[in-house]
């Protein structure tokens, strides 16, 4: 594992990480990761983005350290898998709140501001999830499937 060295004070705290586990994303990652940072600042938040790439041959990688000079980037050797990605970006985190997002997700500009609203509701929520749509305004199906005669 490589962190590349740049992006805002690693000291210093912010509303809200962004993590994004890349795997083979050159095609998707930017406008997923521009979408997200976009929210943030329409929000009114202060944010920072971590991008972990799992040993991507495609580019994905070098496109995050030329094109979004903002990031935090750790590059693994290999393939870890979309979970222990997860935990290296939590481990470097100072948000206090985190998104995950994957790379061909498109944030709306008031997503983050209604999440993050959301988790102040109430003190017993600690894990909000957005509504997910697929490019055609459908709804998807998100952590598993809905409930309905088949589940």
């Amino acid at each position: 594992m490589t962190a590349d060295a740049h992006g805002p004070d690693a000291a210093e705290p912010v509303d809200v990480s962004i993590i994004c586990v890349t795997y083979r994303s050159r095609a998707w990652v930017q406008g997923a990761v521009s979408s997200a940072m976009a929210a943030v600042a329409q929000s009114g938040l202060t944010g920072e983005l971590l991008v972990v790439d799992n040993a991507s041959d495609d580019g994905t990688a070098d496109l995050v350290s030329e094109r979004l000079p903002a990031a935090r980037l750790i590059r693994n050797e290999a393939n870890v898998g979309f979970g222990a990605a997860n935990n290296q970006a939590f481990e470097v985190a100072r948000g206090s709140a985190w998104l995950l997002i994957n790379p061909d997700a498109v944030l709306e500009p008031d997503a983050i501001g209604h999440l993050l609203d959301a988790l102040e509701v109430d003190p017993r929520i600690a894990v909000v999830g957005p509504r997910i749509r697929t490019a055609g305004e459908d709804e998807a199906e998100s952590a598993g499937m809905l409930p309905g005669v088949r589940s």
